[in-house]
């Protein structure tokens, strides 16, 4: 499951200039949320057509939605 952005975003803060990485929760849906915020995102059932099975397409739109930050 997601993360909330507030947590994310006092993650981030305190970080400062170091880059954050997320690893739970991210699709389509709501990466747009935490690209303010994280440089990085681990992705698996984000990007599934089923548990076993990737989806070149979702694969295709989360990278374009994420490199259009």
């Amino acid at each position: 499951s997601a993360p909330t952005i507030e947590k994310i975003r006092q993650m981030s803060l305190a970080l400062g200039d170091a880059p954050l990485a997320i690893a739970s929760g991210i699709d389509l849906t709501n990466v747009d949320a935490y690209l303010p915020y994280a440089a990085y995102f681990l992705v698996a059932t984000g990007i599934c057509d089923s548990f076993t099975e990737l989806s070149e397409a979702r694969i295709r739109a989360l990278a374009r939605r994420i490199h259009r930050g």
